[in-house]
């Protein structure tokens, strides 16, 4: 495959959703396409600003947050099965400690799930802290929601 095909494969992978550098050369990859042209073809795109793993994580925990309620330690789990380099998925991560408040978060993601009532019996309230868990919040966040 020529130079300008991969470059158009890998717009077109971009215009359809973001992604990191991995997975863009993982699907590249598959296609069979050699590893020096996708590499040049990253560079291309890096160079025009379509592929960019700190904005890719940004978007991201925005996206996870917004739309399933995700917390901090799935959302670094998923960052980092992606491929995203450790100081990007922390620096995403700080921006969403500093402008959400987890332990909403982690309530409202609860209360979606089991309704507005605390747990009643033990085994309610291990369902609610194992689906928080789930969810990626830590004990302290959980704690407070259930508490």
């Amino acid at each position: 495959m020529d130079p300008a095909a991969v470059d158009a494969l890998a717009l077109k992978l971009l215009a359809q959703r973001p992604h990191s550098v991995q997975e863009l050369r993982r699907k590249l990859r598959r296609k069979g396409i050699d590893a020096l042209v996708i590499e040049q073809t990253i560079a291309r795109c890096q160079g025009w600003g379509y592929l960019d793993d700190a904005a890719f994580a940004d978007t991201l925990v925005r996206s996870r947050v917004h739309n399933r309620r995700w917390g901090p330690e799935r959302l670094r789990a998923d960052l980092q099965g992606r491929g995203v380099a450790a100081d990007q998925v922390e620096s995403a991560l700080k921006a969403l400690r500093s402008t959400t408040d987890l332990v909403a978060l982690a309530r409202a993601a609860r209360d979606k799930r089991f309704g507005a009532t605390p747990p009643a019996d033990r085994a309610t309230l291990k369902r609610q802290y194992d689906f928080l868990v789930r969810r990626g919040f830590d004990a302290d966040t959980i704690w407070q929601v259930l508490g």
